[in-house]
């Protein structure tokens, strides 16, 4: 409240805090006899409402493969490749921005007439 005090709304929280649906959280914290923090709001989102999706595929110049995702952010994710979708093999863990959004250049796909990709968190 503009006087310093809690509003009647507000939920004080001690420990951690577990989120069950998507939101948008708003947070400062206060130390006794001192002041408040600056506020910070993110927006959370379940698991089950994220979608992952693959953006541009693009061929560089150079021959190399682009690839362009939005995703969960702050997961960490593992790209994968194969060249014949049974065998797969991690080629890079990429972890996306504040916004969900990450590229990849596969600088090795030169090396293969054909690559398949997947992206996989635990």
């Amino acid at each position: 409240m503009p006087d310093g005090s809690f509003s009647p709304d507000a939920l004080i929280y001690q420990t951690a805090l577990t989120l069950t649906n998507s939101l948008q959280l708003s947070a400062r914290a206060f130390v006794t006899n001192c002041s408040w923090s600056a506020l910070t709001e993110a927006e959370y989102k379940r698991r089950d409402e994220i979608e992952l999706r693959i953006g541009d595929i693009t061929h560089q110049n150079d021959g190399s493969i682009k690839i362009e995702f939005h995703a969960w952010p702050g997961v960490t994710y593992t790209l994968l490749s194969s060249t014949n979708l049974t065998s797969w093999q991690a080629i890079a863990t990429l972890t996306p921005s504040a916004d969900g959004t990450f590229d990849f250049v596969d600088t090795a796909a030169t090396n293969f007439p054909v690559r398949f990709y997947r992206l996989t968190w635990p």
